[in-house]
């Protein structure tokens, strides 16, 4: 499968040829859309394996159901901007393709400032951070062992109670916050059994119930300056500015669900 996946891609993606198709309709798809706009390199569609993504297009680009491919578009070539490299590549050979790129000399050439997205920049970043890890890392040693991300949920309690939670908040009789050296203590053991690791996902229950939700991401920042860290609330809560404050140039980004009414804080932690 790795033998498959290009690097290279500019030159061959300017040639005439198949459509070309980007895979996943994910943050970094805006980037490498643009970069290929710089290169001259024409996107037909962005294909994506979740069927509600199709609906709407994305970034002002066309998303078709990954499945629904092969009816438009006998022939494709494809950019893989999702970090699920492997999966994706399989999916697309089962329905008979065979021509896939990295994204990686299209990111490697862009540059951020200079363009404006439907997305800040700082997150942009970030996302661009753990795409390009991804694919270095599927495309490098096959004896290190690299995770993308690592989930830690620093608590089970949640101020929203979701029939259909991921993580079945809604069951636990005693919900708990978790310590911080606990998790800490935790993060040296992976770390120590492992070459790579790109980005940490705080998350709950809500994870800004945990009081010390903040010391827990100070002491990641700390500790691991060079990983991403991803924050994910639902907009009941908006944490006061004093435990901000200290966050601000780290790599730290905020992820907010949105759920309408529900998130009665989501105006006020927009503007933080």
């Amino acid at each position: 499968m790795k033998n498959q996946l290009k690097f290279n891609c500019i030159k061959q993606l300017q040639s005439p040829g198949a459509p070309i198709i980007i895979v996943a309709a994910v943050g970094e798809t805006e980037v490498i859309a643009n970069s290929c706009k710089e290169n001259g390199i024409i996107v037909s569609v962005i294909c994506d394996s979740i069927e509600g993504k199709s609906k709407v297009p994305f970034c002002g680009i066309e998303v078709v159901h990954t499945p629904s491919l092969p009816e438009r578009f006998p022939k494709a070539r494809f950019i893989i901007a999702s970090q699920h490299i492997q999966d994706c590549i399989e999916q697309l050979i089962s329905l008979g393709y065979n021509e896939f790129y990295s994204p990686l000399e299209l990111l490697n050439n862009y540059d951020l400032e200079k363009n404006t997205h439907h997305m800040s920049n700082s997150y942009l970043q970030s996302r661009i951070t753990v795409c390009k890890k991804s694919h270095e890392a599927y495309l490098g040693d096959d004896q290190k062992i690299y995770m993308r991300s690592v989930d830690l949920m620093i608590t089970t309690r949640c101020s929203l109670k979701c029939e259909s939670c991921s993580n079945l908040m809604q069951y636990f009789e005693s919900p708990q916050n978790y310590e911080f050296q606990s998790i800490l203590d935790s993060l040296e053991i992976i770390s120590k059994n492992v070459d790579e690791i790109a980005e940490f996902r705080l998350i709950g229950g809500e994870p800004l119930m945990n009081r010390g939700w903040d010391k827990i991401v100070t002491g990641i920042s700390e500790k691991y300056p060079e990983r991403e860290i991803f924050i994910y609330t639902n907009g009941t809560i908006a944490p006061k500015d004093v435990k901000l404050e200290p966050l601000k140039g780290k790599k730290v980004n905020f992820i907010i669900s949105e759920y309408g009414h529900l998130s009665r804080n989501l105006y006020k932690l927009h503007e933080q």
